[in-house]
């Protein structure tokens, strides 16, 4: 029994223990058993990644990237965003109809299978499956800005973690093509799909992507302005910098563009003492990031609720935008390009109904 176990290797040995080598092998068989929907997950995991990474960073590498990513999705989102877009494609044929004067009366667009992954998805449709990603929770602002629109040009796994036989969680520590640094957060779960089979069908079980989210790989506040820090992170620097009444950190991460409009520091610092829809963000008692838009691959829009230090809520909106270089006023900005900075900040509403600051707008 013994020269059995030790062919059989030192997992067979620690399980073995007392038995024969049959049970050994049993053992064994049941531990890797156990262990597959882990290895599974991440062969998943690595499977889309690799799907994402040779994909260019134009519109149609991008509407590839937003297609593998519904594909990847549960069946029930895959599902929901077909009939999402039968009834958009059946309202462009009415307002066709109707803009050429024909009644559209007995008019019906049909969706064939497989339609929703279409190379001839028109902007508008584009536009609308990028929303629906993000409603869905499928993706936040973050990976979507890695994933689909910047694309990763460099990527490990950090950590794997099974939470239980068909939940898997896998972290990995991703670089964009322009330079962005952050850790993606990827929720898988396994699902039974239905597939064809000769004159038949059949059950197969797939691991599908609940959802991605992101955050700055070198920790949640910025330390500097420098083009590997996503925007997130400069957003997080200026409302700390503003609650500790930081005013020099604040201005150091706005960009050329908003400081040829506040003025030097000292006119920045007055505006932010002496005007009242500026004031409360300063010494606040508390901030939540509401809501993230992420407009293009170079620009975020971020809602922003305050809790100022008397106790109004106030909702700024924060635009931020990956600079260019180029020159301002004989100046090159060459220094700043492919940095996060921040663009404008916009009030928005004074004593806000929200009750806490992790509900949504």
């Amino acid at each position: 029994r013994a020269p059995a176990l030790r062919a059989l290797g030192p997992a067979a040995q620690r399980l073995g223990a007392g038995r024969s080598a049959t049970s050994a092998r049993r053992a064994v068989a049941a531990a890797a058993a156990r262990r597959e929907p882990l290895q599974e997950g991440s062969e998943a995991l690595e499977t889309l990644l690799g799907a994402l990474e040779p994909l260019g960073t134009d519109e149609a590498g991008r509407m590839a990237r937003m297609r593998a990513l519904l594909a990847a999705a549960p069946d029930a989102i895959i599902e929901k965003w077909e009939h999402s877009y039968e009834q958009y494609r059946e309202r462009r044929a009415r307002d066709g109809a109707a803009a050429s004067g024909d009644s559209g009366e007995g008019s019906h667009v049909v969706l064939s299978e497989g339609d929703f992954a279409a190379e001839s998805i028109d902007q508008g449709a584009r536009c609308r499956l990028h929303e629906f990603l993000d409603s869905e929770g499928v993706v936040d602002a973050m990976a979507l800005r890695l994933l689909v629109f910047a694309g990763v040009s460099q990527w490990e796994c950090a950590s794997s973690l099974r939470l239980s036989l068909d939940d898997f969680v896998g972290r990995v520590r991703a670089t964009s093509t322009s330079g962005e640094k952050c850790v993606l957060t990827f929720k898988l779960a396994r699902e039974d799909r239905l597939e064809p089979a000769y004159r038949s069908a059949r059950v197969r079980q797939v691991w599908a992507l609940g959802n991605v989210t992101g955050e700055p790989a070198d920790g949640p506040e910025s330390t500097c302005v420098c083009a590997s820090t996503p925007p997130e992170a400069v957003l997080a620097a200026q409302l700390n910098a503003l609650q500790r009444y930081d005013i020099e950190r604040v201005f150091l991460f706005a960009s050329p563009q908003n400081k040829a409009v506040t003025g030097p520091l000292p006119r920045f610092a007055e505006m932010l003492q002496q005007e009242p829809q500026f004031s409360p963000l300063l010494a606040h008692a508390h901030a939540k990031q509401l809501r993230q838009v992420l407009i293009d691959n170079d620009r975020l829009l971020v809602l922003v609720g305050v809790a100022s230090a008397r106790g109004s809520r106030h909702v700024y909106s924060w635009t931020l935008r990956r600079q260019q270089g180029g020159w301002l006023d004989g100046v090159s900005l060459e220094c700043y390009k492919g940095c996060w900075m921040t663009e404008s900040v916009i009030p928005h509403s004074v004593d806000h109904p929200f009750k806490n600051f992790d509900t949504p707008l």
